[in-house]
């Protein structure tokens, strides 16, 4: 590293830790050498091994290896560091609005807007593919077709869920085609057919309604366009094109994410906002923190970590757990993560609620506990919004 990144990288870490602490000090306190490494994903830049889907996971983790991935390491340190500094009397910016202790944010990756499919997406899934290379989605169809697929046991369900109890989430959509597919990218259109709320209407409209419900509606990237310039761009303004909305919060399809890349990918695709930050195999913190932060080299893209998702817990080529040991689990990372103040990042995969009789459950009781235990519930957008505002609280001060 010469001297002269060494100073930016400082001067980008002086910022962030201002943010986290909540004061804009002059000569803000640094971290361990080996927190500042684990936040900077200094092994993922240097360790070249990539399992078979090309994404970094758990078992590569420096963190996973010492026993601490459940553990927010920089945020315990950073939770210290608040108390010594209202010890003197400071006066912090809090970490989330209405005095609320922590925040978890909810999130949807659509890969199936149902569990039914219609004749035109099991040709998009075949068309041009040897037999050998036909999608994983292809696969998993089953033969249930429907010229309106229902969406009631899927997006209605966590839609359902979260009307109860109050709450508002992200719903990450895909766009097809693109120029570069792979064998497990999605393959349905904005103008699909669907049955949504017991009428017949088209993707593009449920959409439509999520956002005038106050949900998020952002960008499900596909496979490649995590590492393919141009691709984010052109899908971002074909969603946009397609819904009339303003698309500002994203994941990558699969959680495939190159951290020397993918972030400058989303920034030029004009995303405020990215939640991919996480494993799929297993749960925790990735970079030893639950809290937002801003990327170094792309200052205008925040990222919030993903911390549970329910693939990792339920699938057998994940942890294979249970309602009971989900819910165990789940409790345990959420104390932890309301202990220093942070945020849950969670994914739910709606077209999952059906093939797993305990799923559903599950995201209603992590939320309902979350609530009960202070937390302020909300979507990636919202998150964004806040800390945004916050940030120019703090380093305007």
């Amino acid at each position: 590293m010469t001297a002269c990144s060494a100073q930016i990288e400082m001067g980008y870490l002086d910022d962030q830790i201002r943010l986290w602490l909540g004061a804009n000090l002059e000569h803000p306190p640094m971290p361990p050498a080996a927190l500042i490494s684990l936040f900077m994903r200094t092994e993922e830049y240097e360790n070249s091994y990539r399992n078979g889907w090309r994404v970094w996971e758990a078992s590569c983790s420096e963190n996973y290896h010492r026993g601490s991935l459940w553990v927010a390491e920089l945020d315990r340190w950073l939770t210290a560091e608040r108390r010594k500094l209202e010890e003197t009397g400071l006066t912090l910016e809090p970490l989330w609005p209405d005095g609320k202790r922590f925040a978890m944010t909810l999130s949807h990756d659509i890969d199936k807007v149902s569990n039914q499919q219609t004749y035109e997406q099991v040709l998009r899934a075949t068309e041009d593919k040897p037999r050998s290379k036909r999608r994983v989605w292809f696969r998993n169809l089953k033969g249930r077709y429907e010229k309106f697929p229902d969406l009631s046991d899927s997006i209605e369900a966590a839609l359902a869920t979260e009307t109860k109890l109050g709450v508002v989430s992200s719903w990450f959509f895909t766009v097809y085609p693109v120029r570069k597919a792979e064998e497990f990218d999605c393959v349905y259109v904005p103008d699909d057919p669907c049955r949504y709320r017991g009428a017949e209407t088209c993707i593009k409209a449920v959409m439509r309604d999520l956002a005038e419900r106050g949900h998020d509606v952002g960008l499900h990237g596909s496979y490649w366009s995590a590492r393919e310039p141009g691709m984010l761009d052109e899908q971002r303004v074909f969603l946009q094109k397609a819904t009339g909305l303003d698309i500002v919060s994203t994941r990558q399809h699969w959680l495939h994410y190159d951290v020397s890349l993918t972030p400058r990918l989303q920034a030029e695709a004009g995303i405020e906002v990215d939640g991919t930050l996480g494993f799929n195999r297993h749960l925790g913190f990735r970079t030893g923190s639950s809290y937002p932060f801003f990327w170094k080299d792309h200052p205008n893209l925040l990222e919030v970590p993903l911390v549970l998702q329910d693939v990792a817990l339920f699938s057998p080529s994940a942890m294979e757990l249970d309602l009971t040991l989900s819910q165990r689990v789940c409790d345990q990372i959420v104390d932890e993560v309301a202990s220093v103040g942070g945020c849950v990042g969670v994914l739910l995969h709606p077209e999952q609620l059906p093939l797993v009789p305990w799923l559903g459950e599950w995201y209603e009781t992590l939320i309902s506990r979350a609530q009960d235990k202070g937390a302020w519930v909300t979507s990636l957008a919202e998150v964004n919004l806040w800390w945004r505002a916050r940030a120019g609280r703090i380093l305007n001060a």
